[in-house]
């Protein structure tokens, strides 16, 4: 439920018709102004960064292959958990995915120590892991009692062929046969070696203009059993709001350096917008209607999934419901498996609108998309039912979204055109925090705090 872009003191967003000629929405957005908190993670370094080779391996959780669906990755037996873990053999990770292909083809999978800023450690593998520096991947299952047939893929990490040494960041790389130059999905991961506690707060925006759509967050190091003798220089946090990493806020410095104990409390800079509570559907089931579900059927080979129609909410007041904060969990009621005994449903999506716009696009949004724009999520205008629409195959389970905007010419997606924001919306926010000592060549994750803004307003 991370907002995007902010518009000079208050993010505002219009609506406007353009000529009675042409009778097509236009939605306008001013510039990002200076104090925006999101201006801080611009990196002309890596904005220079183009991936022209589409099987060149991302430091990022992206999906390299067309036959690669429902890719999870969290704690084990914890599929709503973040993906991160204590530096403890006993707890592990486990990753998930399904290959729709007509092949059985070898993958293999391998990790890489990663800096704080998601670059590649300058430590060879030989200093962060124990055992195989890379491993087959040879636990899978053809898919049960389905229409659309698929091979499910699962490891954890870590094992008795890998174990890791150092905490950090680390970039998880399934390949075929081995061959990092033929990735077939990457995904990020943390490992942490607590050495300090992080006290955090959230609350309203101290600016008056903004108090009513953003999320505050300020937050205290205590270090008492570690010696920092330079947190200006040796200490980076990081702060993501449900686990976003599109959104994060990078690299603030203390305000105030007390016994052991480092401050960061700003008025602006460690601020997101609140967003709104996400839309969720069930297709648990193929046999009954779930929520948010108007018709579930089967059509020749496939089952389909019609949605109700979706309504723009960013004038509407703030309600509150539980949900999951944009994540999913595969599910079949009617099975014994969730992984294989689980089919994959045509959903359609459909969002009411009076006209299509002229300088951008829609989309589906959120954990079902891995936090990507995508263009199978792409929603178009239909003229006779006056609604954007798209339909997307996904595995049965429970799912949550949002609706999100992307301009024309522009990387940055804005949720708030159609979902609104508010600071009373629940959010989960992580506060990271790395050290790299002068001596050390690799950034340690030495503390994580977890915490939800439920009941905090």
């Amino acid at each position: 439920m991370s907002i995007l872009s902010a518009a000079s003191r208050i993010l505002v967003f219009s609506i406007f018709c353009s000529s009675c000629s042409s009778k097509k929405e236009v939605v306008k957005a001013d510039e990002k102004p200076v104090d925006d908190p999101y201006s801080l993670l611009v990196d002309d370094e890596e904005d220079a960064i183009d991936y022209f080779d589409e099987n060149a391996i991302r430091f990022e959780d992206y999906t390299y292959k067309d036959d690669i669906k429902s890719v999870q990755l969290h704690p084990l037996g914890d599929p709503l958990a973040y993906p991160i873990i204590a530096l403890n053999p006993n707890q592990r990770l486990e990753l998930h995915f399904d290959d729709m292909g007509n092949d059985l083809p070898q993958y293999y999978y391998r990790l890489y120590h990663c800096n704080a800023d998601w670059t590649r450690s300058d430590i060879i593998e030989m200093q962060y892991l124990d055992g195989f520096f890379s491993d087959i991947l040879n636990n899978y299952d053809m898919s049960f009692n389905t229409l659309v047939p698929y091979v499910h893929y699962s490891v954890t990490i870590p094992n008795e062929s890998m174990r890791l040494k150092l905490s950090g960041n680390y970039l998880l790389v399934v390949t075929e046969n081995d061959n990092e130059e033929n990735p077939v999905l990457t995904r990020r991961f943390m490992v942490v070696e607590p050495k300090v506690a992080i006290q955090s707060t959230a609350k309203q925006s101290p600016i008056v203009a903004q108090r009513p759509y953003k999320q505050l967050i300020d937050f205290e190091i205590h270090h008492a059993s570690m010696n920092i003798v330079n947190p200006f220089r040796d200490i980076q946090t990081v702060i993501l709001q449900n686990q976003r990493w599109d959104r994060a806020i990078t690299d603030l410095k203390p305000i105030f350096l007390r016994d052991k104990i480092l401050e960061y409390r700003y008025d602006r800079g460690n601020d997101f917008w609140g967003g709104n509570e996400f839309r969720q559907f069930n297709i648990s089931s193929t046999q009954y209607i779930s929520e948010n579900v108007a018709a579930i059927y089967r059509e020749g080979d496939r089952f389909v999934a019609e949605l109700n129609r979706d309504f723009k909410r960013s004038l509407n007041r703030y309600l509150t419901y539980r949900d999951i904060n944009g994540r999913y969990v595969n599910r079949n009621t009617e099975g014994f498996g969730d992984r294989t005994e689980s089919d994959y449903v045509d959903v359609n999506f459909r969002l009411d609108h009076d006209e299509p716009a002229t300088n951008g696009s829609f989309y589906v949004f959120g954990g079902l998309s891995d936090w990507r724009i995508s263009p199978d999520f792409r929603l178009r205008y239909n003229d006779q039912s006056e609604a954007y629409e798209c339909t997307v195959a996904l595995k049965q389970g429970f799912y949550e979204y949002q609706y999100v905007f992307l301009k024309d010419m522009s990387d940055m997606i804005d949720e708030t055109v159609i979902e609104g924001s508010h600071f009373e919306t629940e959010n989960d926010y992580t506060i990271l925090v790395y050290y790299r000592d002068i001596s050390n060549d690799y950034d340690e994750l030495i503390g994580v705090s977890t915490f939800s803004t439920r009941d905090r307003f």
